[in-house]
């Protein structure tokens, strides 16, 4: 599908979120526990392969820039390859490849699109769905522990958190965890 961000908003397109003005700020509300794309940003456009009911979609967006949005859902970004620049309400931040981007609800940020080439897993969770999962019975291996103890404590307090793996075995240890989730995400 090749359109423009508002005509798909406009027509009800279920993305994994839909779409509102709510006083005046643009805001995306979350439609299922959790939703999965990849996203590739080249010579400012944007391709996103969504996955919908475990069928993958790709769209083409027309659009060169976007207005800062808002979620009421955790976002999860993890960089392939490139540099992504998002813009915050008071800074731009830049990630690059196998960073980790965790970005609150109700964060205004935006993809800027015009200064940014990358490929990208984004992972939106339903805030609850997270937050329950995270203090449940999981395993708790040294990167369950920090992020149990770092996501919850911070999700509230700050606009996003980067993790940054430092060495290869860390970087292959996240690579393989995301690979699970998408798995996992996409088939539902």
């Amino acid at each position: 599908i090749n359109s423009s961000f508002a005509n798909l908003s406009s027509a009800n397109f279920d993305l994994g979120y839909r779409s509102l003005i709510i006083n005046g700020q643009e805001k995306h509300l979350i439609t299922r526990n959790i939703s999965l794309s990849v996203q590739h940003i080249k010579d400012a456009k944007m391709q996103n392969l969504l996955f919908s009911n475990s069928m993958p979609l790709l769209l083409e967006l027309q659009d060169t820039s976007f207005n800062l949005f808002s979620n009421d859902f955790i976002e999860i970004r993890y960089i392939f390859d490139g540099e992504l620049s998002v813009e915050f309400e008071d800074q731009t931040l830049k990630l690059q490849k196998d960073d980790i981007c965790q970005i609150s609800p109700n964060s205004l940020h935006r993809e800027l699109v015009g200064c940014s080439e990358a490929l990208y897993l984004n992972i939106d969770i339903d805030k609850d769905i997270f937050n329950e999962s995270m203090i449940q019975s999981i395993a708790l291996n040294p990167l369950q522990r920090f992020l149990r103890s770092t996501i919850i404590a911070k999700t509230g307090t700050r606009s996003f958190m980067v993790f940054k793996p430092d060495t290869e075995s860390a970087s292959s240890n996240v690579s393989h965890y995301l690979r699970n989730i998408f798995r996992e995400a996409k088939d539902q």
